[in-house]
């Protein structure tokens, strides 16, 4: 997935099934292909596969897998319009990756709660979420992270009509 072969990672989770040795090898696999499914536009059949991964992932006691699982569900959600269920997800993804003690996996539940409000229309919100995930970013080293929300800072302080503001993200961002 990350050299952009969505098809092929879709193809390496059906493997990895195939291959899981238990329920939180089984659920992390479908995980996986969902997220090729995810760039794939194949909504249905991801929204599935996470579908049946959450009883596993909730057998094995994993709540780290758990919090990737919700966050991909509310990134799922965010192209369909489901604003609340996006919410919702994206909620959950911040309550799991709290109990497995993830800064990472919190980070990336902030800016998908940033997302989930930029969805519904509430830029301010949407702006405090990115801005607490990017003040996460920095306090601990996740980079690569901080770039891919940095930007929405940008466009969610034009929306609250602080150009300065959003000039200022937008330079950082590059």
């Amino acid at each position: 997935l990350e050299l952009g072969r969505a098809q092929d990672s879709i193809e390496a989770g059906r493997a990895a099934i195939e291959a899981a040795e238990g329920a939180a090898e089984r659920a992390a696999a479908l995980v996986d292909m969902a997220e090729g499914m995810r760039i794939r536009d194949r909504f249905d059949d991801g929204l599935a596969a996470l579908g049946e991964a959450q009883p596993l992932a909730e057998q094995a006691g994993a709540p780290l897998l758990l919090s990737h699982l919700h966050h991909l569900r509310g990134n799922f959600y965010f192209p369909l319009g489901r604003i609340d269920d996006c919410l919702r997800e994206h909620r959950a993804a911040l309550a799991c990756a709290k109990e497995a003690g993830s800064l990472e996996a919190e980070a990336i539940a902030l800016g998908g709660l940033g997302d989930a409000h930029y969805l519904g229309g509430r830029m301010r919100s949407s702006h405090d979420q990115f801005r607490k995930c990017v003040a996460l970013c920095r306090k601990h080293g996740f980079g690569r992270l901080e770039v891919t929300v940095l930007h929405m800072l940008g466009w969610t302080a034009a929306y609250l009509n602080d150009m300065r503001g959003a000039v200022d993200y937008g330079t950082q961002a590059a």
